[in-house]
């Protein structure tokens, strides 16, 4: 367990590295506000397998990271693609949204994973 959490924080500080130009892991706030878990099975719940999946891609996308912890914390699969093939990941990549970033490393997410124009 020891070698996937460090091989996590250093996927984590490769992804600052190019979004930011460093790794301040030390600047960054922790994923620890937001939904309780029963705050998440209120809102989530319900949704189906896909359904929050493509709720977590569009949360990670719009930067709301408390959607995505709640998501995260009723079973969305952390590599779920949506129809262009971006997991929550790339679209968190794109906007720049490193909290989300980091609890999406930390869930799990697969850096390697690409889209279906093969961009990672």
């Amino acid at each position: 367990y020891m070698k996937q959490v460090s091989f996590r924080m250093h996927e984590f500080d490769v992804i600052l590295r190019v979004l930011l130009g460093y790794a301040p892991r030390a600047l960054i706030l922790g994923f620890q506000s937001g939904l309780s878990l029963k705050e998440a099975h209120q809102r989530f719940g319900n949704l189906s397998i896909e359904d929050k999946g493509i709720h977590l891609c569009d949360a990670a996308k719009d930067g709301k990271a408390e959607d995505v912890r709640g998501l995260l914390l009723v079973g969305a699969q952390v590599n779920h693609a949506n129809r262009y093939g971006e997991t929550a990941l790339i679209e968190a990549a794109k906007g720049g949204h490193v909290q989300i970033i980091r609890a999406l490393l930390e869930a799990g997410a697969q850096v390697n994973q690409a889209n279906r124009y093969g961009e990672t």
